[in-house]
This record gives C-alpha cells, structure tokens and sequence, in this order.
C-alpha cells in the first residue's frame, strides 16, 4: 500500500497534516465496514465523522506516548464545536472525542466517561479556574473557553449540561498504522487472500477520498453504495482482476510555482511563515476539487467565484473590526493582530458548507487575487 509507506516517517508539520487526514479516512473505512444497510455516514460537514446516532472529532498523535492532558487543544476545541452544533446534532446520543492520545492515571479525564453531567461539568470548570489562576496564558485554548463558558438567551448552563452528557473519551485508540494493520484482518476481508488486502484497502479508501473531492459541499457515504463497490472488488480479487482505483491522491505535492503566488508572499509579509506550507497545500487542494467540480458540474465555477467574492467582503469587515481594535500602531502589536486576523479567519469565515482544508483555500484564492493583504499596517489604523 503505498501511500502508507510515503508518510511512515513524517519529517514536518505538513506530513503530520496528512497523516492526520488518513487517520481520518480509515477511521471512516473502519466505520463503513461495520455500518448496516441504509445507513449514511458523513464526513466533514458537523465534524471529523457523523452517523445516524454518532458525531466524531478525530485526533491523531504519532507518538504512542502523547498524553491528553487537561489544558489540551483537542479537548476544548471539540467541545467548543460541539456546543455551537448542539442544535443541530440534537438527535445524536453520542459525542465522540476519538484520540490516539492516552489519558494518565492523574488525568482530570481517567474517569470521564463514567461520570454523570453534573461531574463532567465541575471536572472543567475546575480546569477553567486553574487556568485563570495560572501565570501561562493559555493562548490557543482561551477562544474556545471563551466559547464554551459564555451563557446567554440562546445558550445556557442546561445546554453546556445536556452537551457534556453526551461526551465519550475513546483515548488509546490504535494510531495509523495499528489501525491499518488491523484494518487488514478485520472480518470483511476474510474472502481474500492476505496479500491481497493492502490493495483492498486502498481501493475502498479511494472510493470514500473521491466523494468528498466529487462533492466536497455533501462528503457523504451511502453504505449500500459502498457495499455495492465492496462486493464488486471482491468478485475482482477472487478472479484475479485488476481493482478499481480512483484516481485520487491523498497527498498534496506543492508545486514550486504556487510558492511564488501572491496569497504565500502576503502570509510572508505578516511574517507568519509557519503557516506557508499548510496555506499551500489548501491552495493546492482547492484547485484541484475545483477542477473535479467543474468537470462534473458546469456551474460549479460560477459558484466557486460567489464564495470567493463572499470570501472577500467577510475578511474586509473582520479587518476593520480589528484595526479599531488596536489601541497602539507599535510593530509588535500591529504583527500580534496581523496574526490574530489570519488565524480568525481561517476558523470563523464560512462562505458554504465545505472542509476547512477547501474553506482555507478559497479564502487564499481570494487573496491571491485581490489587493487584500493579512499584514495590519499604521495606514489601516489610521484610516
């Protein structure tokens, strides 16, 4: 299976991106074996995985040791998305914070999931006052707890409540390889050969990446469908026939070219060049969806440029609003708030119900084809 063998040694922050993304994909392929007929299983759209009863959040860490301790990003943040779609995942029972992360035996997590609402909720509000009572600030988590702890009309104390109840922690769970080496004996396989299963899997993992490219806007997969596609590959490797592959890559080459393009110089000009690579790859996989759309559908470019238009007149606003928010034009605040629009940006601006990766970039298509620019300079104060 190649794609496996490509990111076995991760070097960088993009490939850890990407395995992340196949983590994702076999958890999907995992759950698509064991559904029952008639049963849809969505990815993306309300989190990482829905089904009918289900909704995921996927977490993946390479290092068997990596801990999920109580201040963690991935923790706060699921919680924080599951709070905003509570109404809408009304119908589901269960939340599922599904993490190859451990949880420690002094962890405010151990006993998570056999705790009532009521604990649940003293356990992080324990945590949130820790945090205010710290001197470290807490930077990446403070928007979320903000979030999560910000009571109004439309949003009680009984909703955080009836949210925590439906939260279960599967922590330990097999990392990506563990998964895949698993995937391979799993039960739906038996009919075939052992060496011919690497091959099975990365056919029916091509079917499932190839919804989401086809129809980025509804990533959904219809079990009968994909047992139909199953069962057409078994009846090819019983006879020995070449399998079905569609022709989809999930890995993003970086063309030279698009590191050269406006929206990268301007990410470079905040400076926030820890953000180039991934910018990059969205970019790339925008395009690339793009083209796929276009060929199915005709309309899909007339659309593709209302998003990004609508992309523009939102990222114009949040600007503004920012701008009057600095109280001094010093170049350390003006960087500080320059990066603080970018990363508003990439998690607050929705402009149709796509991936975040496909949202990302068309907001960097907007940029690389606009006067835009993410870097807060004094003339925008001013002005």
């Amino acid at each position: 299976m190649e794609f496996i063998k490509t990111v076995t040694a991760p070097k960088n922050t993009a490939a850890l991106s990407q395995l992340g993304n196949l983590y994702q994909y076999l958890i999907a392929l995992k759950i698509c074996l064991e559904s029952d007929d008639g049963e849809l299983v969505n990815i993306e759209q309300y989190g990482d995985l829905t089904t009918a009863d289900y909704n995921y959040e996927i977490k993946h860490h390479n290092d068997p040791d990596y801990a999920l301790i109580d201040t963690h990003i991935d923790f706060w943040k699921s919680l924080s998305n599951w709070v905003d779609n509570r109404n809408t995942l009304k119908s589901h029972s269960k939340f599922i914070l599904l993490t190859s992360a451990i949880v420690k035996e002094d962890s405010t997590f151990k006993d998570w999931n056999s705790s009532n609402s009521n604990i649940k909720h003293q356990k992080i509000l324990d945590i949130h006052s820790g945090i205010k009572k710290s001197k470290y600030e807490y930077k990446t988590i403070q928007p979320y707890l903000k979030n999560i702890f910000t009571f109004n009309n439309d949003y009680l104390e009984k909703d955080l409540l009836d949210v925590l109840n439906k939260i279960t922690i599967k922590h330990s769970f097999e990392n990506a390889f563990a998964l895949y080496e698993n995937l391979l004996d799993h039960t739906a396989f038996l009919f075939s050969k052992k060496k011919q299963r690497p091959s099975l899997v990365r056919s029916l993992i091509g079917f499932i990446v190839e919804k989401g490219i086809l129809s980025p806007q509804e990533w959904d997969i219809e079990i009968n469908e994909f047992r139909l596609f199953l069962q057409e590959q078994a009846r090819k490797t019983l006879n020995n026939e070449v399998l079905d592959f569609p022709d989809v890559e999930l890995t993003t080459d970086i063309d030279e070219a698009t590191l050269e393009k406006n929206f990268i110089k301007k990410i470079a000009d905040i400076p926030y060049p820890e953000k180039i690579n991934e910018a990059a790859i969205n970019y790339t996989q925008t395009q690339n969806v793009l083209v796929n759309m276009a060929d199915q559908n005709p309309h899909a470019l007339k659309e593709f440029g209302k998003q990004v238009i609508e992309a523009g007149r939102l990222l114009n606003s949040m600007k503004e609003i920012i701008c009057l928010e600095v109280e001094t034009s010093s170049s350390s605040k003006l960087v500080k708030k320059s990066k603080i629009l970018y990363n508003k940006a990439g998690t607050e601006i929705r402009t149709g119900k796509v991936p975040p990766n496909i949202q990302s970039g068309i907001i960097h298509t907007h940029l690389d084809e606009s006067s835009f620019e993410w870097k807060i300079k004094e003339d925008d104060i001013e002005n």
